[in-house]
């Protein structure tokens, strides 16, 4: 089990499932030059996760537990 759960909340694996959902963070984060990757307006893929882990607590504080696991579940498990 713990193996399973690793796999599905790492960054890169969080960071993966965010693009392939076609969750577009990149597109709303205020980040400095030295945080992009090259010329690309793409975000370090540590920085995605973080940024999806703390609109989770937002939605969890904005709209409850039962909410967040809803949005959790259609991004990270489905």
């Amino acid at each position: 089990m713990t193996d399973y759960k690793q796999d599905k909340v790492a960054n890169h694996m969080l960071s993966q499932r965010i693009l392939d959902k076609g969750i577009r963070i990149d597109d709303v984060m205020r980040v400095g030059h030295g945080h992009l990757k090259g010329h690309s307006r793409s975000i370090e893929e540590n920085m995605r996760a973080d940024c999806f882990e703390a609109l989770m607590a937002a939605v969890y504080l904005s709209f409850g537990m039962d909410e967040a696991r809803r949005v959790i579940r259609a991004v990270v498990l489905d």
